[in-house]
């Protein structure tokens, strides 16, 4: 590989290169049962197109009460999933607001989560968001 490509040089703050236009881009993050206060993961550009929200729950969460994370944006927690259920390890794909998908960005957007549970112990998990831009 060449190692001017492989630099950090074409990377944005959050670790990702530039998105490509007419082409899938993914970003993705991992949250934890530490995260009980809004994180910022990545930034998806104006203009993207979500395809596909998914969550992989790594290890379950195993707070009590409820053990639900929200995906959203710096000013709606719940943007993009409402009380998404982390107790049972898998691939969620259900729960995301569907208005969000195949409409256009209308500025660049920093996506956020926040776990909802209470005296957490355990529980990891993968948040991945596909998109294309047009």
């Amino acid at each position: 590989m060449n190692s001017f490509m492989g630099s950090n040089y074409y990377k944005g703050s959050d670790g990702f290169p530039p998105a490509q236009l007419e082409s899938e881009n993914v970003r993705f993050a991992e949250v934890d049962f530490n995260d009980t206060a809004t994180a910022s993961l990545f930034t998806i550009p104006e203009g993207a197109e979500i395809t596909d929200i998914f969550v992989n729950v790594e290890t379950a969460f195993t707070g009590t009460g409820n053990n639900d994370l929200d995906i959203g944006d710096l000013s709606t927690a719940n943007r993009f999933a409402d009380a998404v259920d982390m107790s049972t390890a898998g691939q969620i794909r259900t729960g995301f607001d569907e208005g969000e998908l195949f409409q256009p960005l209308t500025a660049d957007v920093t996506v956020t989560a926040i776990y909802n549970g209470t005296d957490p112990d355990a529980g990891v998990a993968q948040i991945c968001i596909r998109f294309v831009l047009r």
